[in-house]
């Protein structure tokens, strides 16, 4: 199953976060709730965690950017999809392309 990685809505008046630093790349083993990238919001810097195990299969925005509440930052693959899964995945939900790396 592929899993969104999206930016939640961390306070009331939140509308965007700017993406810090990913603490993983792709690639990478990753656990469910572990921290997977700085952002920041209007008022604090958080770590966002991963919404499922598996393995971080694409990052789609890069550090330095920003993005709004609700938009897909990376894909999550929690088991045996292939990148020709992770493309037509990206494709459906809009954000076709490579932007990592």
């Amino acid at each position: 199953m592929l899993v969104k990685v999206v930016i939640p809505k961390l306070s009331m008046r939140a509308e965007d976060a700017e993406l810090v630093r990913w603490l993983k790349t792709e690639g990478d083993a990753i656990e469910e709730k572990q921290p997977i990238l700085e952002i920041i919001t209007e008022k604090a810097t958080v770590e966002l965690e991963a919404p499922a195990s598996g393995v971080l299969a694409r990052i789609t925005r890069q550090a330095g950017e920003t993005v709004g509440v609700g938009e897909m930052v990376a894909v999550i693959a929690t088991a045996g999809e292939g990148g020709a899964d992770v493309d037509a995945f990206l494709a459906d939900a809009g954000r076709s392309g490579r932007t990592a790396r």
